[in-house]
């Protein structure tokens, strides 16, 4: 897999929904967040895939706009909406916007940043397309804590794959960048959630490619990571039939543009 590409997600759209999904409580937290910063739009989303987060701004009173490079993704959106096409939808790379300048009162992009390698480049057009004192609303990756991280390096490992993703995968050097392209950080908001996994579960998951950061992996350097990490896991943590509790982190960054 080319890690100059960006990751494309075709094949987690019969899972991602089951396997990406918020809970209720941390949805209610926030899209009123999101909400704040985007007002009534127009907004767009890059990475919009299944409409997790754009259709419930939509419904709030968000003018919505989804961009994604998944057209099975885009579909299962509409699916989800109902069967109809909820807002516009358009099927383009992050790192060059068929917009033109200046069409958006605001942007969103949550857990998409790190799987684009020219990061710099979508921040770019980003803040081309979004009019002077708009909002850019980010997220570069859901973090977790915990023994996931743990069972993530030994498969990583094992697999001779990046335990990192191939896009941006820190928060300063986001700000940094933004910076130097006029858009000011004005607020930042931290929702947590505790989980409950376990750790044979994590493994199979792993094994499975349920997560992007393992589709570096054929099936075959899977597996065989797949048996070395339950084989670490029993000696670390014991019998894998037990659950752990780790924290999933969502941290919401808002950016103002210039008003000039």
């Amino acid at each position: 897999m080319d890690r100059g590409e960006s990751l494309v997600f075709d094949r987690a759209v019969e899972y991602y929904d089951r396997t990406r999904s918020l809970s209720s409580a941390s949805m209610d937290k926030l899209i009123p967040l999101i909400r704040r910063d985007a007002g009534d739009g127009p907004c767009l989303e890059i990475g919009v895939g299944t409409g997790r987060i754009a259709l419930p701004l939509q419904a709030g009173g968000t003018a919505m706009v989804g961009l994604d490079l998944s057209q099975p993704m885009m579909r299962r959106l509409v699916h989800n909406a109902g069967g109809r096409l909820p807002f516009p939808l358009v099927a383009a790379d992050a790192s060059s916007l068929p917009f033109a300048d200046d069409s958006f009162a605001a942007a969103l992009i949550v857990h998409v940043l790190h799987l684009i390698p020219e990061w710099r480049r979508a921040l770019e057009e980003l803040v081309r397309v979004v009019r002077p004192a708009g909002a850019l609303v980010i997220d570069i990756g859901r973090e977790t804590k915990g023994p996931f991280r743990d069972l993530l390096a030994q498969f990583a490992a094992a697999a001779n794959i990046p335990e990192t993703h191939r896009g941006i995968n820190d928060a300063g050097e986001l700000d940094a960048a933004l910076g130097e392209l006029g858009a000011e950080l004005t607020q930042t908001h931290v929702i947590e959630e505790v989980r409950r996994a376990g750790y044979d579960k994590t493994i199979e998951a792993l094994e499975a490619g349920t997560y992007s950061i393992t589709w570096a992996a054929d099936e075959a350097a899977r597996h065989r990571a797949g048996a070395h990490t339950r084989r670490w896991a029993e000696a670390r943590y014991g019998p894998l039939d037990r659950r752990y509790d780790y924290r999933l982190e969502i941290a919401l960054r808002t950016y103002r543009l210039s008003g000039f």
